[in-house]
């Protein structure tokens, strides 16, 4: 493929207090409400390999939440169905390892995968959960070692439900499909979590909050 077409200079943004500030990037002590001082960050990424690092620890650090809250639940709330596309918690978390299997196999040519995107993998939590961890490392790994010529050269997949069919496309469209599929549907398990335990249930999933985290800091850092 040929080289990547640099976007257009964005005109300066005027956000809060004068002058404004660059929306993706704070760095320093930023004020917060009644005179409290929040911590100082840099969410700034400046290269395509270095987003897709980030969103693989998110991804593991937002997986890590959703599970610890997941844990609490009883049995009857983890089989529930409420509506969702996969049904309950337990599908729908399912669903996800399922798919990030399939997509994994198509990046690598290795790993398990699945017949179809509703296969229960694993029926009881604690499984699932080891299976999770183990998975969320190795798309960290898988990640970690991608550079620019390696996103921007094609893959070649069939889709489950059209085994005749082939997609082309540059491997960093479909890494970035598969970490939006990924906050997709952990939002909906968010909603279902809220719906079993109520609103102080609810759980702080922003990427801008892991952006604040120390455990952000050592990835960019390392």
């Amino acid at each position: 493929m040929g080289q990547r077409r640099k976007s257009p200079p964005h005109p300066p943004h005027k956000g809060e207090g004068e002058g404004g500030a660059n929306p993706t990037r704070l760095i320093g002590a930023a004020a917060g409400v009644g005179g409290v001082t929040a911590p100082a960050y840099d969410c700034g990424m400046t290269s395509m390999p270095q987003n897709h690092r980030m969103f693989a620890a998110y991804n593991r650090w937002a997986n890590r939440s959703v599970y610890a809250a997941v844990a609490d639940l009883d049995d009857a709330d983890w089989r529930a169905e409420r509506g969702a596309f996969f049904g309950s918690i337990r599908g729908t978390l399912n669903h996800l390892l399922v798919a990030d299997r399939i997509w994994m196999r198509r990046f690598t040519g290795e790993g398990e995968t699945a017949p179809t995107l509703d296969t229960i993998l694993f029926d009881a939590f604690a499984p699932l959960a080891t299976a999770r961890r183990a998975e969320d490392e190795r798309i960290v790994a898988f990640v970690a070692g991608l550079d620019d010529a390696r996103l921007d050269a094609d893959i070649r997949y069939s889709p489950l439900a059209a085994p005749g069919v082939t997609h082309v496309q540059p491997l960093g469209e479909a890494v970035a499909h598969f970490f939006n599929h990924q906050t997709h549907h952990r939002g909906q398990v968010h909603t279902m979590l809220t719906m079993a335990r109520g609103r102080e249930a609810s759980l702080v999933l922003d990427l801008v909050a892991f952006q604040r985290t120390d455990e952000y800091r050592a990835m960019r850092a390392g």
